[in-house]
């Protein structure tokens, strides 16, 4: 189902980068979903999808740092930024990722009015703050980040009370949201044990029997918010929880800051490679180095990270391959 997805996801992209009407909402979400299954802007059946779509959130963010001036689709936009850079480091990421994530520092949208809203809005900004901070964005380490996080948290919880109670369904039954049912698979599976069992046995075969033939999911006048691009993506990240690709989804909460110079310069993150400037790689399959990324933040936390999310060749990828330089480019 995941595939489909995604197949879907890039034939319904549009030529500006960006997906949907909603345009930075339902990009976010797009952007998110390649990158919760480990496509990077290096990969190769959907690196210039995923480029597209984080150059377009670049392009589209105004000086002061917005994204959206609605600041539900700010949460999810500096959500999707916040997970590029830690999963690419590339620089342009980092910068637009901080001062996205400024703007919810200084507030946008405290001013919620509904409990849907708040849930909304309350739960991206919180993800995105989440995410920016282990992906190390320098103005989370201040006091004002902090006391802005505690109480995202605290308007979250005080709007998701009756979590616990939610039953899976398709489509959703009465109020309830299809982005709830995301975060609430997102915090049973970080909790894990019998709740994450139980919950994983009624949504996942329930969602995947869902997928309309052509990759969509798509509740059809039911749902008055989101697109069906939108819900598509939502329901292919609850699919792609397993794979833990996203760094928050990491079960551990705390990464620990270690200092460059205690760390061996050839374990450090190589960036992305193109392949016309290093002619040893005759096909983009050889840079991607996103499953070794993971894994080593997952190991120096002192967590095991999951075995899905292995990929041998992305280890490879991530170490020089020490070859002498060829002396004609590939096949010329």
């Amino acid at each position: 189902p995941v595939i489909k997805a995604l197949q879907w996801l890039k034939e319904n992209q549009n030529s500006d980068g960006s997906w949907g009407s909603g345009k930075v909402a339902d990009t976010g979400l797009a952007i998110l979903t390649y990158l919760a299954h480990g496509e990077t802007p290096a990969s190769q059946a959907f690196g210039p999808v995923v480029e597209k779509g984080i150059k377009y959130l670049i392009g589209v963010q105004k000086e002061n740092g917005e994204l959206s001036a609605d600041a539900y689709a700010h949460g999810i936009a500096t959500y999707a930024l916040s997970e590029s850079f830690a999963m690419t480091k590339i620089i342009q990421i980092k910068d637009s990722m901080e001062k996205a994530v400024q703007v919810i520092i200084d507030g946008h949208g405290d001013k919620a009015m509904d409990a849907r809203t708040d849930v909304a809005i309350s739960g991206w900004q919180l993800q995105a703050m989440k995410s920016a901070r282990l992906a190390g964005a320098a103005n989370f380490h201040r006091e004002r980040a902090t006391t802005k996080a505690v109480y995202l948290a605290k308007k979250f919880n005080q709007a998701t009370k009756f979590l616990d109670t939610v039953k899976f369904s398709w489509p959703p039954e009465g109020e309830i949201p299809l982005e709830l049912y995301f975060h609430l698979t997102q915090k049973k599976f970080l909790e894990g044990g019998k709740p994450w069992v139980e919950w994983n046995k009624s949504f996942a075969p329930t969602l995947a029997g869902a997928q309309k033939p052509d990759g969509r999911w798509d509740i059809g006048g039911q749902e008055k918010f989101l697109s069906p691009v939108s819900q598509t993506s939502l329901s292919a990240l609850m699919l792609e929880v397993y794979y833990r690709y996203l760094p928050s989804l990491q079960k551990t909460e705390d990464w620990p800051v270690i200092p460059k110079e205690t760390i061996d310069p050839a374990l450090i993150y190589n960036p992305v490679v193109q392949t016309r400037d290093n002619a040893f790689s005759t096909f983009a399959i050889d840079v991607d180095t996103a499953s070794f990324t993971l894994a080593r933040r997952s190991l120096l936390s002192g967590a095991m990270p999951a075995p899905n999310a292995i990929r041998v060749e992305e280890f490879v990828n991530a170490f020089e391959y020490a070859y002498p330089t060829p002396e004609r480019r590939a096949f010329a």
